[in-house]
């Protein structure tokens, strides 16, 4: 999970030199707080650097390119011409990644609850990747993938409520760092927004 949740560090080194963008040292400070957060439940226990670990890390670097080439995109199209190409042709590669495995047949022997469940969470992750791709389009790639990552905030929560039923001072603590880290991106965000023309929009949405 750690791993993963690197993406926005690797965002923020990509879209410095290739969007231009600029992070202020009290953004970096939060930055490192959310980071800090998902160490701290998580940490490197269980970490075996392993082939599989690697390919962990190469697919968070890719989506960070992903999250730069999106950017230069929606200058000048639209978020839902975006959003529908990545999913059509998503679809399409793992259709064809499936068949190339001789698993086509399995594909058009779902029953129908399965196909049911299959076309709920692929709506749910169209809402998830326009809504993306529509910040995306007008805030900075780093903020938008840093404030991905409080969103294991709200897992940890769900999880203390309805499975272990407890929540430990390590939980408490790391709950703390995320909302402190997020509070320094959006408020400096928006500092950095009053001196920047093309950030009014995010300034005045905040």
């Amino acid at each position: 999970g750690l791993i993963h949740k690197t993406l926005f560090v690797w965002v923020m080194i990509l879209a410095i030199p290739f969007l231009k963008e600029r992070v202020s040292a009290w953004q970096l400070v939060g930055i490192a707080m959310i980071f800090g957060a998902n160490f701290l439940i998580g940490g490197f226990k269980g970490f075996r650097f392993n082939g599989g670990e690697l390919m962990i890390l190469a697919a968070t670097i890719l989506w960070a390119v992903e999250n730069i080439i999106a950017k230069k995109a929606l200058k000048d199209i639209s978020s839902t011409t975006v959003a529908a190409s990545r999913m059509i042709f998503g679809s399409l590669i793992l259709l064809a990644f499936i068949a190339w495995r001789g698993g086509g047949e399995a594909v058009f022997s779902l029953s129908g609850t399965q196909w049911m469940w299959t076309l709920l969470t692929s709506a749910l992750l169209c809402g998830y990747v326009l809504t993306w791709y529509t910040a995306l389009k007008y805030a900075p790639a780093t903020y938008v993938a840093t404030l991905l990552v409080p969103a294991t905030l709200v897992t940890n929560i769900l999880s203390a409520l309805f499975i272990t039923h407890a929540f430990s001072l390590t939980d408490f603590a790391s709950a703390t760092l995320y909302i402190v880290g997020a509070a320094f991106v959006i408020l400096f965000a928006k500092r950095a927004a009053e001196t920047s023309p093309t950030l009014q929009t995010i300034a005045r949405a905040i």
